[in-house]
């Protein structure tokens, strides 16, 4: 019988509701770091919080009488934990109500590392909220000098660690490619966010966004973004590791907001970023899983669902699998759950 492998893709996420974001544009955050623009990041500029909680009844009383959908309701864009504290207790009597009718069916806030006190967090838990997100963005100390951030990595773990005591869910943002940021230094974020075994990750490569110190920096030539290129690259490998530990990654760039695309000087920047990334992640794959194989040509089963993932954006994938004996002439399509590669060639 001839040789033959099997990739199964990575575990599908556990469903889950969909996500109604309130942006907080800057809001809470004590200062400003070298690469933020909130207001072109979020399409957002309100910075009202009394507008804001306003807006958000408003959202959600015509989502009640128009009977949607359940979803999460989610604080983005500023420190929610920063907020004075009458607010971070009127947005969660707002989520509370609704989540007592049935709408919201839970709550998650972004924040920073040095704003996650085990009280105020277990205060806040107490008022319903279920996760907290942190805007880790790296572990590199030299890094996180060089953009403002204000803490250094042992915030990070303590943050991460007071969050697990609350009782709460934990994501991990992480922020590749910032200034003095190198691919080895990636790496090492990727291990140490494995340690903290979050419930999943987000990674928003830098881009240089107008009206930002790191926009002067760029056009100073004192700052020079990856490439697209070099980012799939990270993200790939950063993919394979958080996959192979059951960490998922739910969100890989920034949101194509209209103010965002209008503002981008520079930076790995693709609306379909995640997609580059997991198409990259499968090629890695393919070729690790070849090398228990004959050289030559092989047979391939292929999912429909990964047909895309399999050639890449525009096909580009099509001359390294060509070279590993993958054609396009021997693959078959069918609705199997894991792809089958079959060597041609006797051992």
């Amino acid at each position: 019988m001839p040789p033959t492998v099997f990739i199964s893709p990575p575990s599908a996420p556990k469903p889950r509701a969909a996500i109604h974001p309130v942006f907080l544009p800057g809001l809470g955050c004590p200062g400003r770091c070298l690469y933020c623009n909130q207001n072109q990041q979020t399409g957002s500029r309100e910075h009202s919080l009394a507008k804001i909680a306003g807006q958000l009844w408003r959202e959600l009383h015509t989502a009640e009488h128009t009977n949607s959908s359940p979803f999460e309701l989610a604080f983005f864009g500023g420190t929610f934990t920063r907020l004075p504290v009458s607010w971070q207790q009127r947005f969660l009597e707002i989520s509370a109500e609704y989540r007592n009718k049935g709408l919201i069916t839970a709550v998650r806030c972004s924040t920073r590392p040095d704003s996650c006190q085990l009280p105020q967090l277990e205060r806040l838990a107490g008022l319903g909220l279920s996760t907290v997100e942190i805007g880790a963005q790296t572990f590199s100390s030299h890094v996180l000098r060089a953009v403002r951030r204000g803490y250094d990595p042992e915030a990070i773990a303590s943050a991460a660690a007071n969050v697990r005591k609350a009782g709460l869910g934990l994501g991990i943002q992480l922020l590749p490619g910032l200034p003095g940021h190198t691919h080895s230094a990636w790496l090492r974020d990727v291990r140490q966010t494995l340690d903290l075994r979050p419930d999943f990750v987000r990674i928003y490569p830098c881009l240089v966004l107008d009206q930002t110190p790191l926009a002067n920096m760029y056009r100073q030539g004192l700052f020079q973004p990856w490439t697209l290129q070099q980012t799939i690259t990270a993200l790939a490998r950063a993919s394979l590791r958080l996959s192979a530990a059951k960490i998922p990654v739910i969100r890989m760039g920034l949101h194509p907001e209209p103010s965002l695309i209008k503002s981008l000087i520079a930076g790995p920047w693709h609306p379909a970023l995640g997609s580059l990334v997991r198409s990259r992640t499968l090629l890695s794959r393919i070729k690790m899983a070849c090398l228990q194989l004959p050289p030559g040509p092989k047979q391939v089963i292929c999912p429909r669902s990964l047909q895309g993932d399999l050639w890449g954006h525009k096909r580009i994938h099509r001359l390294p699998l060509h070279k590993v004996g993958i054609t396009p002439d021997r693959v078959v399509y069918t609705n199997a759950r894991r792809l089958e590669i079959t060597s041609l060639e006797q051992r």
